[in-house]
């Protein structure tokens, strides 16, 4: 049996998608107290899971949506991977949203530090 079209339909978007976005934190419990900061390290790799070196990073900081706190820019030809810092002074989640246009390519993830 072949399904010549339909799997190359399948498999596309998995091959699209091998590009991809790594957050760390500073902490391996990913818990702070109020007033600690957090270092998120973030890292765009390739397929071949290396440092991709050409393309835009953004990274947001926020305390779960209702206050921005951080939003940058990087050129991943200079810098891969970045580390961003944030604080919350009273109990919540920060949020770090991390996207990459890389070629023709977009990437998201998402993480967290709880507080």
């Amino acid at each position: 049996m072949h399904l010549r079209g339909a799997a190359g339909l399948l498999f596309a978007p998995v091959w699209l998608l091998a590009q991809s976005i790594e957050i760390t934190l500073d902490r391996s419990g990913a818990v702070y107290g109020c007033g600690e900061p957090a270092a998120f390290t973030v890292r765009a790799v390739g397929a071949d899971g290396q440092p991709v070196r050409s393309g835009a990073l953004n990274v947001a900081l926020s305390n779960f949506g209702a206050q921005a706190l951080t939003n940058a820019a990087f050129d991943l030809a200079r810098a891969n991977p970045v580390i961003c810092s944030g604080v919350l002074r009273e109990p919540g989640f920060l949020k770090c949203v991390a996207s990459a246009k890389i070629g023709t390519n977009a990437c998201r993830t998402v993480y967290g530090a709880a507080y």
